[in-house]
């Protein structure tokens, strides 16, 4: 491989640019409610899981404990999340006023999600979810 083509095979370039991009869109949308593309996505894990640890958070989301924090922090600043200490663990609850604003902005979500299916085709969708999960398991077993 010639060093001029290494970023555009290289599949970490790619994703990591797509990825860009993708949370670009979904931050534009959440814009006017206060809200980034992993503050919304921590506020849906809270609505479809319930009540989580840091750890269990962290584990669903994909997000290493660093990384978590920066996203939930604003989100218990605004008393959207109460983040509570059992023991060892810091458990995390979503408040009345986070349901709220994941009620209005799930819409939004939801909105921009199908603009993007829509334009990029749900058969090709499924089929790129498929290979995303298979490379994830491959990069963990390289490690």
């Amino acid at each position: 491989m010639s060093d001029d083509r290494f970023f555009l095979l290289c599949i970490n370039h790619n994703l990591k640019r797509t990825a860009r991009a993708t949370t670009q869109a979904f931050d534009t949308a959440l814009r006017p409610h206060g809200l980034r593309i992993g503050q919304f996505n921590a506020l849906a894990a809270l609505r479809q899981l319930g009540d989580l640890s840091l750890k269990q958070m962290g584990e669903f989301l994909g997000l290493d404990r660093t990384t978590l924090l920066r996203s939930i922090e604003p989100l218990t600043e605004r008393g959207l999340i109460e983040r509570e200490k059992e023991g060892r663990r810091v458990i995390l609850r979503m408040t009345p006023e986070g349901r709220n604003l994941f009620r209005k902005t799930f819409p939004v979500w939801r909105q921009t999600q199908e603009a993007m299916l829509d334009a990029f085709g749900r058969e090709r969708w499924e089929a790129m979810k498929r290979d995303c999960h298979d490379l994830e398991r491959i990069a963990q077993e390289t490690k």
